[in-house]
């Protein structure tokens, strides 16, 4: 604690009562420039909250209006195989739809049926020019309903899966619309923008500012990101852009599709008006300053100069000197204050160094992430006879599990690895591994001799400090054999297709063999074993992060879920992909955000039946 002596500072401080006028005066007109701001802030987000929603529902009943209408010409194209009369008479009552485009899907894949459109439509042949329009379309297939701005004319293209109950076909209609009032609402100049945008910040109704493409190239990158995630239909915030403009912002999600419509207007010119209250009071603030600086003249000389020093010694700080120190000249408040401020500087200095280390690890951690993310494969592949798909998601920056696949001529090698903990040291073993491999995969290999290989790799980076369990098959593409070698990972599971849904006793565990765990010792010999798989059959891999899951109550998904949970999405015999999309919900759902113990990886092989 820091004492002094001497002659009190509030002796000095009577000499300069006349300030008290001012400090109030500062702090009142601090206090309602402060309010006004927040009142005027609110009345502008009351207000174009108002307009969020209003347009919002005026889209949404648009989109749904255009829909319906179109029901008879889906009705039709679902009996006849093809737009007919009904579909031409409704395009000829409703010019706002320029075109449709009928993809059916066939052979896995959705292929241009049928185009119809308006006389005047101008872009007649773009739906076969177009490069993106199979994401577009794998896009629609996944969430029913998407909207895109092809044609930079202010015309949308709606493309909307119809999947009949009958279960004849299924179908994605791109339906090119153009609404002159919608567009109009867009388009007006104003201070405020009035934005149509989809989840990631596409703009497609509006007025770019500064040429910009899309919102989230305007917006910090965290908005739209936050923006899904958020519950509730509506909401305001206050984001500075990548233009260093502040705007204030209001945003209404429509229902329809990922649509959400997104006001802006400017801070600064929303909040004009306080320039003029802070111009007339710092006026009278200047005139009052005039005083004080005449009566502090009269003030004691040291106080004045040990104020002054404080002031140049924060100039310092401020601008990064932390090595400069002040001479205690008196052994008053002031000098106490001094000491202090010496004091502060030590300690500012010291957390500057810690900082700065800690921001340099963060980055190259980040770093670390970077390229582990490298380490993986595509989440979904389909080879001639197989499919797989897979989820993997690290509980720290850097994982240590890692799950990989590949082809050499008819056979695909599928593995799957767990490093001891997580984090750096179990990512650098999952780089090894990924490194080895590369090499391995360029050779003709049984499992076992692939592993055996993989082991020398990892006990020379480790030297037995960091093991990992893993999991390798060999799957034959032509006859279906199955070989596989494990070093002491968590059996798969082997689900076999029947006539009705699976139980868990019809889970089969691959166990056949466990051997040591890679990075043990160098000179393991490891054993396989082969099954014979049939077409309809899949297996599940997995580590062990899934049973550590917890919720928000603290407790674990365990190995009993983990099991119920296979049994439940398999129930109709799913394709690959969307058996792990069914897992990964139904995990996210009970871990409710919360942090993971562990790394959660898991994929699944499906061996394609006649019906894939």
């Amino acid at each position: 604690m820091l004492k002094y002596n001497g002659l009190s500072l509030k002796t000095k401080i009577m000499l300069l009562l006349t300030l008290v006028p001012l400090m109030t005066l500062s702090a009142y007109l601090y206090l309602v420039i402060n309010i006004f701001e927040q009142d005027k802030i609110a009345y502008v987000f009351d207000s174009t909250s108002n307009v969020s929603r209003s347009i919002s529902a005026q889209v949404k009943n648009q989109f749904i209006s255009v829909i319906t209408s179109l029901k008879p010409a889906f009705k039709e194209y679902i009996t006849s195989g093809s737009p007919g009369g009904i579909t031409q008479e409704i395009l000829n009552s409703n010019k706002e739809i320029l075109s449709l485009t009928f993809f059916k899907y066939e052979n896995n894949n959705y292929n241009l049926d049928k185009q119809i459109e308006q006389n005047d439509f101008i872009q007649k042949d773009w739906s076969k020019t177009n490069p993106e329009l199979v994401t577009w379309l794998v896009e629609a297939d996944l969430r029913q309903r998407i909207v895109k701005n092809i044609f930079n004319n202010n015309s949308l293209v709606l493309f909307e899966k119809i999947a009949p109950e009958n279960g004849s076909f299924k179908f994605i209609v791109a339906i090119v619309y153009k609404n002159l009032n919608l567009v109009s609402t867009f388009q007006n100049p104003s201070q405020l923008k009035i934005y149509l945008n989809n989840d990631v910040g596409d703009i497609l109704l509006g007025i770019p500012i500064d040429d910009s493409k899309n919102l989230s190239g305007l917006l910090n990158k965290n908005y739209f990101s936050e923006l899904k995630k958020k519950n509730g239909n509506d909401g305001t915030e206050i984001i500075t852009g990548s233009n260093k403009i502040s705007y204030l912002t209001s945003f209404s999600k429509t229902g329809f599709s990922d649509l959400t419509v997104t006001t802006l207007i400017d801070k600064k010119h929303a909040l004009s008006a306080i320039k003029t209250l802070l111009r007339k009071s710092v006026l009278f603030f200047g005139f009052l300053l005039t005083i004080t600086v005449l009566i502090s003249m009269f003030s004691s000389q040291s106080l004045t100069k040990a104020i002054q020093d404080l002031f140049e010694g924060t100039q310092k700080i401020a601008n990064g000197d932390f090595n400069f120190r002040l001479k205690i000249k008196s052994n008053d408040e002031v000098g106490g204050l001094v000491e202090g401020f010496n004091l502060m500087s030590t300690e500012i200095s010291r957390l500057m160094k810690e900082t700065a280390e800690k921001a340099r690890m963060t980055a190259e951690l980040q770093t670390a992430k970077t390229v582990q993310e490298t380490l993986f494969p595509q989440a979904y592949s389909d080879f001639e006879t197989i499919k797989l798909a897979g989820f993997y998601e690290p509980a720290s920056e850097c994982g240590g599990d890692w799950w990989y696949y590949f082809k050499v001529e008819n056979k695909v090698f599928v593995c799957i690895g767990d490093a001891t903990g997580h984090g750096a040291p179990a990512a650098l073993i999952t780089s090894a591994a990924r490194s080895a491999s590369s090499v391995i995969e360029n050779f003709q290999l049984t499992a076992k001799e692939y592993v055996r290989l993989l082991n020398k790799s990892i006990y020379d980076v480790s030297k037995g400090k960091v093991m990992m369990t893993f999991f390798l098959g060999v799957l034959d593409l032509k006859d279906l054999t199955f070989s596989y070698c494990n070093a002491s990972h968590e059996p798969p599971f082997l689900i076999t297709k029947k006539s009705g849904p699976p139980k868990r006793k019809d889970l089969k565990l691959l166990f056949d063999v466990n051997n040591p765990r890679l990075g043990e010792n160098k000179d393991t010999q490891y054993k396989e074993a082969t099954i014979q798989l049939m077409p309809g059959d899949s297996i599940f891999f997995y580590t062990d992060g899934i049973s550590d899951i917890k919720n928000k109550n603290n407790e674990y998904f365990g190995e009993r879920n983990l099991i119920k949970t296979l049994v439940d999405i398999m129930k109709d015999y799913p394709n690959a992909l969307t058996a792990i999309e069914r897992y990964k919900e139904i995990i996210l759902s009970y871990r409710q955000n919360s942090l993971l113990e562990d790394d959660v990886t898991f994929f699944m092989l499906e061996c394609k039946d006649k019906n894939s």
